[in-house]
């Protein structure tokens, strides 16, 4: 770990940076802020930090002390949320320099190791693995819906398309599964026949509508959605 990946589209690997110059595990989740920054959360390790860093100049651009372990990480309109352990989903705002100013969210659950979650302007989605559920809040906390289904089972990684459909890793169904954005509507969208076995990480490219998805172990892949 400590260790970002870039890779062309093609799956040719780019180039390697380093998250922290010290540490050896940094590293969880990663969030897009434009084409050429991402945020990486640290995982449950210290040192209690999310890091910005520039892809093309291979360097940090800005830290922020969270005092927290930090997991599932999203970023939209200027304002960071993130999976905690000891805060549960926290939002935060870029323009704060190394102690931002965090905000809890009322009603999310704590303790959420290994969560993830993703928002748009209006709501936060967070996949809850240990229920086996899916929530959609506003930004004042409160339950819009809850979705919760057995064709997905243990969901992690989350993520939206330009029309706020969610898109779910579920690593023990073995499956990606599509949300409507008002959550009542569901599909398995791609399964085990199509390679996906514990997938965790994955991202809709909004531009290309291309989503990308990621094995535990193994396997990447870039899937072309219409």
């Amino acid at each position: 770990m400590n260790q970002l990946l870039k890779y062309c589209p093609n799956g040719e690997f780019h180039s390697e940076i380093r998250i922290n110059p010290v540490m050896k595990r940094i590293g969880y989740d990663l969030a897009m802020v434009d084409s050429n920054t991402v945020a990486v959360s640290s995982s449950g390790n210290f040192p209690y930090k999310i890091y910005l860093i520039d892809t093309n100049r291979a360097e940090t651009r800005q830290v922020f002390d969270i005092n927290d372990f930090s997991y599932g990480l999203s970023y939209h309109n200027e304002s960071f949320v993130c999976c905690t352990f000891q805060n549960g989903i926290i939002i935060f705002n870029r323009s704060y320099q190394t102690k931002p100013n965090i905000r809890i969210l009322p009603n999310a659950p704590k303790r959420l190791v290994k969560h993830y979650v993703t928002s748009n302007e209006n709501s936060i989605f967070h996949s809850n693995c240990n229920d086996h559920s899916v929530v959609c809040y506003d930004y004042n906390g409160q339950v819009q819906w809850k979705y919760s289904d057995s064709v997905l089972r243990k969901p992690f990684g989350i993520t939206l398309d330009s029309y706020s459909n969610i898109f779910i890793a579920g690593s023990e169904s073995n499956n990606i599964v599509v949300i409507s954005k008002d959550g009542k509507q569901a599909k398995e969208l791609i399964g085990a026949s199509a390679g996906i076995s514990n997938p965790h990480a994955i991202y809709f490219h909004k531009t290309q509508n291309v989503l990308l998805v990621t094995n535990f172990e193994g396997a990447v892949f870039l899937f072309g959605v219409t």
